[in-house]
């Protein structure tokens, strides 16, 4: 178990999700909201200075590289204590092995390539060369970058919003720099690690165990079923990079990782690897012996030309398809950002919102400067947002009835019959049968203990929650059920210029107060000592003890209309 972690400015660190590096990686979640992954490393997990500080060193020259390209997993911040003895960084997070991005932190597990194989001994080959080209894609890169990752193993591959990519970012390091011997057994080509081709023969690994399902320790071994697979073809062709990937000599490997995309892609368009490399062979052969321009070799090489040819003529075309990709990305990118600035500009509801899942399906592609100032922005902005829609009666705005702590909520049908349900859930509480006649109003106490009810026929009902017992009420014609009080001990009840408390116990009038020349909704402050109606573009405050008006207010002159709607304060002074 990792010790308890320093405090972290601006994350929560909610558990320990793995060891990488020198370090422990914690799951974390952001002022906002937003779950990252935060690596802490130690400077006692080190016996001197010099080698704490060139991890952080090969973090710096990661920085800039990460935020440059999607391939690489995003390095979003990082910081340094050196009193307390360790850096940190926040880094993307893996997704879910069960629920992808949507992460519950009691029972995060991230997606790697290990957790895949631990479900499912090999992965189709459709499915391994996708993976394939994206670290290929990744290494390459890395590599143009004089960075090399020296530690690719299938527990060292994630998956950011479904993307493979390279993590435990803490072991990159220059191609030029000296390190202790870092690596996994069966990963490790026999010239050691630390070099980009030393990587090229990782990822080949990891490609064969995925591929094949057999352990790294076997190559080049291949399953015994596979005649009998569905997909054995295309994993001959795949083998065929594999191989190559992972020559023990390196005169006969992969010379870069782009070479190796680069074969990959051929697959990927359709073309045989396993071909080109058997006339590769056969051309190597009669180069070697200087074998006489007979027929024979006049077929290799003739065959091996235009074989050549056809390739090159492919990754031209690959070429071509990849700049017009990256070019679509690069409008897209713009298109994304000015709808993100238009929406933030209309001021409408949902707009931070909206502004940021959209940042957020960008940001797959790319996490640019402009990208997160624009996300910054967007936190800066107030707004709401529907958290859950129900389906409404059109013609009925009485058909639906939250309680006022919004915890349960009330529909009726037209025969007045009530449905109480869980609002999260949907699940039904309680059913009331009521008079067989459509309900007008449907008002629930604040503590949640009773509920009251009228219906068409002018029929008016007192409920106690607690026994599902109705009590009828008796009222003049033309009154209407306005509210409890915020105790929950009266039922208010309207009529034309007065207002009727009647007990929630036993529904008998306890007082009577001067009221709205109105029946209008009447609200009432938190304690319970005033109320106050709008009408006519004026709200008037009433006091409770005896329905006196104590004050008018007038909607300034910049409001034609008046006053519509008011609200008390969560005070009840103003």
């Amino acid at each position: 178990m990792p010790e308890s972690p320093p405090p972290i400015p601006d994350y929560t660190l909610l558990r320990p999700v793995g060891r990488g590096a020198y370090g422990e990686v914690w799951l974390a979640r952001s002022v906002t909201g937003v779950h990252r992954a935060v690596k802490i490393v130690r400077r006692a997990s080190f016996t001197e200075d010099r080698p704490f500080d060139r991890e952080f060193a090969g973090i710096q020259r990661f920085e800039p590289v990460s935020l440059g390209h999607d391939s690489q997993v995003g390095l979003l911040h990082v910081g340094r204590n050196d009193a307390a003895g360790f850096f940190y960084y926040v880094m993307e997070l893996a997704d879910d092995i069960e629920t992808g991005e949507e992460i519950f932190p009691e029972r995060y597990v991230p997606k790697t390539l290990k957790e895949l194989r631990a479900r499912q001994q090999r992965l189709p080959a459709d499915e391994c060369l996708a993976i394939s080209l994206a670290l290929a894609r990744a290494l390459a890169h890395l590599h143009v970058h004089g960075l090399v990752h020296r530690d690719i193993k299938p527990s060292n591959v994630i998956f950011v919003h479904g993307v493979p990519k390279l993590a435990d970012i803490g072991l990159v390091s220059a191609m030029d720099s000296s390190h202790s011997f870092v690596g996994t057994e069966g990963f490790v080509p026999p010239e050691g690690p630390g070099s980009a081709a030393a990587d090229v023969f990782s990822l080949g690994k990891v490609i064969y165990e995925i591929s094949s399902g057999q352990n790294r320790n076997d190559f080049p071994k291949l399953p015994e079923d596979l005649d009998t697979l569905a997909d054995g073809r295309a994993l001959l062709e795949l083998n065929e990079v594999v191989l190559k990937a992972c020559d023990p000599d390196l005169q006969h490997r992969y010379a870069t990782a782009e070479s190796m995309r680069e074969d990959l892609l051929l697959l990927q368009a359709g073309k045989s690897v396993r071909r080109l490399h058997v006339m590769e062979r056969r051309f190597a052969i009669v180069a070697k012996y200087g074998v006489a321009a007979t027929f024979v070799t006049a077929l290799a090489v003739g065959g091996f030309l235009w074989a050549s040819a056809q390739i090159r003529q492919t990754k031209k075309n690959l070429q071509r398809a990849e700049r017009a990709e990256a070019d679509l990305v690069v409008r897209l990118h713009e298109a994304n950002l000015n709808w993100v600035r238009a929406n933030r500009l209309t001021g409408q509801p949902g707009q931070r919102f909206a502004g940021l899942a959209e940042l957020a399906r960008a940001a797959v592609r790319t996490n640019s400067l402009d990208l997160r100032n624009e996300a910054i922005a967007c936190f800066t902005l107030p707004d709401l947002r529907s958290l859950k829609q129900w389906a409404t009666t059109p013609d009925r705005d009485y058909s639906f009835n939250f309680s006022a702590s919004f915890r349960v909520y009330a529909t009726n049908d037209d025969q007045g019959n009530l449905t109480v349900r869980d609002t999260v859930t949907d699940v039904v509480q309680y059913q009331l049968p009521t008079q067989g006649t459509r309900l007008t109003d449907v008002i629930t106490s604040p503590d949640e203990l009773f509920l009251a009810t009228s219906d068409i026929a002018g029929h008016a009902h007192l409920w106690d929650l607690r026994t599902r017992v109705p009590r009828p009420i008796e009222f003049p014609r033309g009154a209407k059920l306005i509210t409890f009080t915020p105790d929950s001990l009266a039922l208010v009840v309207g009529h034309i210029g007065s207002l009727h408390f009647l007990s929630s116990t036993n529904g008998l009038e306890q007082k009577s107060i001067p009221g709205p020349a109105k029946v209008a909704p009447v609200r009432f402050n938190p304690t319970g000592e005033m109320f106050f109606d709008v009408v006519g573009g004026q709200a008037l405050i009433y006091r409770t003890a005896d329905g006196q008006v104590v004050r008018t207010l007038n909607a300034p002159a910049s409001a034609p209309d008046g006053i519509r709607y008011a609200a008390w304060h969560p005070d009840g002074r103003r």
